[in-house]
């Protein structure tokens, strides 16, 4: 009786141990398994990513060769011979009929509202859109400004403007009013492109008014040159005593007076002028320096004398075909 108790407890320990280690076993196919796929993840995951990595790369070596051709083409731009059109985009006139009483002698009878526009148009929209700027900024009242007009945002306003003229000729009747911008392309020098656009006003009375606008544009700085870029504000001063010493010298009268408007005391460095080979040309309007019917005035400062007042963008040198002892004598 005890050895076949003792035979079955021993028995049963073997049975015991046996399930143990199955289960160890299925543990361990289980684990290694979970492994294995693990391990597959990983490679898939590594090889997703060395693909994402290299698509990156791509992506950022299109960049790099967008940028550097974007580079390249403006740079081929500016190197890009400028080319200027003058476009007329407004013109509008008509003849306005008003009821009189006939024994009004000098009764207005009809007036005449004309306005026009030109602008240069070139193969530069930068540029296009910096002169329709200049036009607009110049004709423009105060609180109505816009920024960066489009050319039928342009035509637009001039529309208004010339509504307007019609609704002030029909309430105060004149013989006429005259609102013109014509334009000019003056040529360039390296980097610099003049324009000139002439304003032209008129509202009745003996004769209409015009306003001269030099735009010199530093085509590499995409900018328009002011007189403070030209030359420094602490130059201005002897710029000054100088134009007027040359103006003076050649607005005299018979006896060798000085025979012009305004004195020294009044003058100042206008902030129109444009370049020529000989130097440069400040002009100032009808009235500041002469009588209407002169026009404009103009004095010129040669290259010599004022060369070396001025900022060294705006320098002339050994490129423009002046040299240092030409410049010293």
């Amino acid at each position: 009786m005890k050895k076949s108790l003792l035979a079955l407890l021993v028995s049963s320990v073997f049975v015991m141990s046996g399930c143990e280690d199955g289960k160890m076993t299925q543990t361990v196919l289980e684990a290694e398994k979970q492994i294995v796929h693990l391990g597959t993840e990983l490679k898939n995951a590594q090889s997703e990513l060395a693909k994402k990595e290299a698509e990156v790369n791509e992506l950022s070596g299109v960049k790099a060769e967008n940028e550097k051709l974007k580079a390249e083409l403006e740079k081929a731009q500016q190197n890009t011979a400028l080319q200027v059109e003058i476009v007329k985009i407004f013109d509008k006139k008509e003849v306005i009929k008003h009821q009189v009483d006939p024994k009004e002698e000098f009764a207005i009878e009809e007036s005449t509202v004309s306005s026009f526009v030109s602008l240069p148009k070139t193969n530069f929209d930068w540029l296009n859109q910096l002169l329709i700027n200049q036009a607009y900024d110049y004709n423009e009242e105060a609180g109505r400004k816009l920024k960066n007009l489009t050319e039928e945002e342009f035509k637009k306003h001039y529309e208004e403007v010339y509504q307007g003229l019609v609704g002030s000729v029909k309430s105060e009747p004149v013989i006429g009013y005259d609102e013109h911008i014509s334009s000019t392309f003056i040529g360039q020098r390296n980097n610099i492109a003049t324009f000139l656009m002439t304003h032209y006003t008129y509202t009745g009375g003996a004769h209409g008014m015009h306003f001269t606008q030099y735009i010199n544009v530093d085509l590499d700085k995409k900018a328009v040159i002011g007189l403070n870029d030209l030359i420094s504000q602490k130059n201005q001063a002897q710029l000054k005593e100088m134009l007027w010493e040359i103006h003076s010298r050649e607005r005299v009268d018979e006896n060798g007076n000085y025979n012009g408007l305004g004195n020294q005391k009044e003058f100042r460095v206008s902030e129109q002028f444009y370049f020529t080979s000989s130097g440069i040309v400040f002009v100032y309007p009808p009235y500041e320096l002469g009588a209407y019917a002169e026009g404009d005035t103009e004095v010129e400062a040669d290259w010599h004398s004022i060369n070396k007042l001025l900022n060294p963008d705006y320098q002339r040198g050994e490129k423009d075909g002046l040299f240092a002892e030409e410049l010293e004598n």
